[in-house]
């Protein structure tokens, strides 16, 4: 990944960090900003170039949208994966958001344990997808899932899990 596409993920994950926690939103204004700045960098390479970053963006969205229609998840989150995977690339892109959803699992796991909710939080989930095997549709998640034990800002995991992978590509370099 060029250093220019770097510098552009790495303030845009460290400003929607900061954004999300203080307001709890990661801004429309943010992740066009960010996509219009990749546009313009992979556009200096040529038109097809352009066309693999818009297709990456989208093939990188398109399959947490059902997160987001399940309520499981927020929209902002959706689109920073459509970024993170249009900037970094295929293999990067996947690599962080592993990386980032492990790092988010064993939080989420941490926080349940702590607060007391983890069986309560299985026995909804267990439910959730009984209902969703029976109706055979996508149904909305229960409400309560925005209960603090376990509600999570992902922007956060995002810039760690960018964190990890640039040590682990830098660890593999050194050894």
């Amino acid at each position: 990944m060029a250093i220019e596409l770097k510098l552009i993920l790495s303030l845009f994950l460290l400003a929607a960090a900061a954004l999300d926690g203080r307001t709890g939103k990661v801004p429309n204004g943010l992740i066009c900003t960010a996509l219009l700045a990749g546009g313009v960098c992979f556009g200096r390479s040529g038109f097809c170039e352009l066309l693999l970053f818009c297709i990456r963006v989208i093939g990188f969205g398109m399959p947490f949208l059902v997160l987001f229609f399940a309520g499981m998840w927020g929209g902002g989150d959706v689109k920073m994966i459509a970024v993170i995977g249009g900037l970094a690339g295929v293999r990067a892109g996947l690599w962080v958001i592993a990386l980032s959803l492990l790092a988010a699992a064993a939080a989420a796991l941490c926080k349940m344990l702590y607060y007391g909710t983890f069986w309560k939080r299985m026995a909804v989930l267990i439910g959730y997808l009984e209902r969703v095997t029976h109706a055979k549709r996508l149904l909305p998640y229960p409400a309560d899932w925005k209960d603090q034990s376990v509600t999570l800002r992902m922007s956060f995991f995002f810039l760690a899990g960018t964190i990890l992978y640039g040590i682990r590509c830098f660890a593999g370099r050194v050894w």
